[in-house]
């Protein structure tokens, strides 16, 4: 009989398994909410990492054309995140957030599965520029109705203890979903058959949200009252939630990271192949399949550091992190640097990753979650596109530079994802001091 079996009681007994219970519940929430993520991350791939390339074979070879194309989608994913949130919460005691989900997933769908035949059907070319603007505008705009329930399943779900392993249990869902598409993706682009990233594309979008529509019974079990009165609990041992100026600070924060961070996940594996002649293969395996090694690797390391930092703090320490990764990308001489830079990669994109969803999600009004967290995700998808732009003038024609004393090109725009990355922490700065304020 294995020691201290005989001595342990009923009672104890059955407390642990009851604990046991409940965490095998809390893990497969996580995993039941993450599997949304692992979908979306093929659209993202497509649209952050692969976009370029992708519209290349549709006879689209203008940066800027590119860039209004990506700008536009981007622009509607974060109106319709707005729409989304707003509806969501104002609906919510009519529509469960799984229902809205859904809904708002099976029609970006019917938009997405629709885009082959703009690629290579429609000849005459400025049609096929228009059409494939239209669908991708109407196609990001309902995925960004569907994302924004999505969004508040984090503070209805999981309580302050909860928040940083959802958010990294999430994550790594979601950054295993980006690793299969990129290695998908590239060598369907080297085969020349690219139209079928978008019908694979539709089919994990719809198969995801599925699920998570109809595998809820935890969510279905927790009740109004208690779910209510454990937010209300939580807030008065966190203090009282941001003040409207802090919060548009978060969101000007929100603004400025996805702004620098776009410019680094469009334009990475561009640059490999741009700058140092690999294939499109060769530079994915490299640097976004590299570094999702290194995240597991770092995951637990960071999560135990997370866990100990206070939000605002730890976000300061995140944009020093990834500026870094960013400078180091501008001056990158040979293509074996990138071995090493994708491993500070890695823990700047951890630590992104987590307190883009905990910093906000940590005093978001209640009974407006979705809306204040679609407003956060949609003022970063209106920076997306202003990168976009911004990203295709300094790169036309000089696509090849390979260093920064050349006049544009990719060390160019790394080096203003950098700077940018730094400015976002005088804005924390300032939600901190005001938070200091009020604590005094």
């Amino acid at each position: 009989m294995p020691f201290g079996w005989k001595d342990m009681s009923k009672e104890n007994f059955a407390s642990i398994m009851e604990r046991l219970s409940k965490q095998e519940g809390i893990i497969r929430l996580f995993v039941i909410v993450g599997l949304f993520n692992f979908g979306m991350n093929f659209l993202i791939t497509a649209d952050y990492v692969q976009f370029r390339a992708i519209m290349e074979f549709a006879g689209i070879t203008s940066s800027i054309k590119e860039s209004v194309l990506l700008a536009g989608a981007l622009v509607a994913l974060g109106i319709g995140t707005i729409g989304g949130g707003i509806l969501s919460d104002s609906l919510k005691h009519k529509f469960t957030r799984e229902q809205m989900l859904l809904l708002g997933t099976i029609v970006s769908c019917v938009f997405i599965f629709s885009l082959p035949l703009a690629t290579s059907v429609v000849k005459e070319q400025q049609l096929r520029f228009s059409l494939i603007m239209l669908l991708l505008v109407l196609g990001h705009f309902f995925i960004g109705c569907a994302y924004a329930p999505w969004l508040a399943f984090f503070p209805e779900l999981f309580n302050r203890n909860e928040k940083v392993a959802a958010a990294i249990c999430v994550n790594f869902i979601g950054a295993f979903g980006a690793a299969i598409a990129t290695v998908s993706f590239s060598r369907l682009i080297d085969k020349k058959i690219p139209w079928i990233i978008w019908l694979i594309i539709g089919s994990a979008l719809l198969s995801t949200a599925l699920l998570t529509a109809i595998s809820q019974p935890i969510r279905k079990k927790m009740d109004k009252e208690q779910l209510e009165t454990r937010i209300e609990v939580e807030r008065e041992n966190n203090g009282e939630i941001f003040a409207k100026s802090s919060w548009l600070l978060l969101f000007l924060v929100g603004s400025l990271w996805a702004f620098s961070s776009h410019l680094v996940e469009t334009g990475l594996i561009d640059s490999l192949t741009k700058r140092f002649s690999v294939s499109n293969t060769m530079a994915a395996v490299s640097s976004n399949i590299l570094m999702g090694g290194f995240v597991v690797f770092l995951l637990i390391p960071t999560f135990l550091l997370t866990t100990k930092l206070e939000k605002i703090s730890g976000s300061i320490l995140t944009s020093g992190i990834y500026a870094l990764f960013c400078l180091l990308l501008t001056v990158m001489k040979t293509f074996n640097w990138i071995y090493f830079i994708v491993f500070l990669g890695a823990f700047g994109n951890i630590l992104l990753s987590i307190f883009q969803f905990t910093l906000p999600a940590e005093s978001v009004p209640q009974g407006k979650e979705a809306t204040y967290l679609g407003l956060f995700f949609a003022f970063a998808s209106m920076a997306k596109p202003v990168a976009t732009i911004i990203q295709g003038i300094i790169l036309e024609g000089k696509e090849s530079n390979e260093t920064i004393k050349q006049l544009g090109g990719y060390p160019w725009v790394f080096l203003l994802a950098a700077a940018i990355m730094l400015i976002t922490i005088i804005p924390l700065v300032l939600v901190k001091t005001k938070k200091r304020k009020k604590e005094c």
